[in-house]
């Protein structure tokens, strides 16, 4: 925290929690799968047990391309669910299977906004890197992974109307 530090200037200001972006055909989709979406908080999740979403508000986000990518991070996290695919864990670990459960729901997530035409920034590739060595996978890993992600994106999407 810079107001905890001697001698720093101040940070950029951060945005103001309470003021919301729409984003109608997002949350219609959501919705149109029946799951849960919570906008509170500050911590964006999926809760498997009680089967909701939440993450925090548009307004906590520096731009809103990462509102909605994180909406639909977590739809892909909840296509788990028995209701939806039933996914089922991969790996020998659960640091291994956590790790897999994250490039492939980020892959399905790329896939989406891609044909809602809305464009990622760095964010996915470098978040998909990121978990490639817990994975203990080498970079063409991924490749195994799209189809399953596919399955995923296609899943989501079947009820964009």
């Amino acid at each position: 925290n810079v107001d905890q530090c001697v001698g720093l200037r101040p940070g950029p200001a951060l945005p103001d929690p309470t003021w919301g972006w729409s984003f109608p055909r997002v949350e219609r989709l959501i919705a149109s799968m029946g799951i849960d979406l919570r906008v509170q908080g500050r911590d964006a999740f999926y809760h498997p047990t009680e089967d909701y979403i939440q993450v925090p508000p548009p307004g906590l986000f520096f731009q809103p391309i990462h509102w909605t990518r994180t909406v639909l991070h977590e739809a892909g996290h909840a296509t788990k669910h028995p209701s939806r695919l039933n996914r089922q864990p991969r790996g020998d670990s659960w640091h291994v299977s956590h790790a897999i459960e994250e490039i492939i729901v980020e892959l399905a997530t790329a896939y989406i906004l891609a044909h809602l035409r809305i464009f990622l920034t760095a964010a996915g590739p470098s978040y998909i890197a990121a978990w490639l060595p817990y994975a203990k996978a080498e970079p063409s890993f991924i490749f195994r992974l799209a189809p399953e992600a596919r399955a995923i994106a296609e899943y989501v999407l079947a009820f964009e109307k």
